[in-house]
């Protein structure tokens, strides 16, 4: 059996973001968001960028019934419904 030579891998330099992000500008998405105002202690801000990862399909929401970065937001109602409204078990 004769093994292929691996393809070279591209230099950092070769590294391009794709089109969407424009010169300068970067997009952090509401996961992040969220765990930045957890962070803060940031209640509010935190629920509401949860409520944005829900609506964007973002992967976080399967995390939260086991995540503990999410501990202090459960006693809240609105975390309570949102993980009723993904069809995830209430930890």
């Amino acid at each position: 059996m004769r093994l292929r030579p691996r393809a070279p891998r591209p230099k950092r330099s070769d590294f391009r973001l794709p089109r969407h992000f424009a010169k300068n500008n970067f997009v952090i998405l509401s996961e992040g968001k969220c765990r930045l105002y957890i962070g803060l202690g940031d209640k509010e801000k935190a629920l509401s960028e949860l409520e944005r990862a829900y609506d964007d399909h973002s992967v976080i929401i399967t995390f939260l019934p086991t995540d503990p970065r999410f501990d202090g937001l459960r006693s809240d109602p609105r975390f309570k419904y949102l993980l009723r409204r993904a069809g995830l078990p209430a930890s």
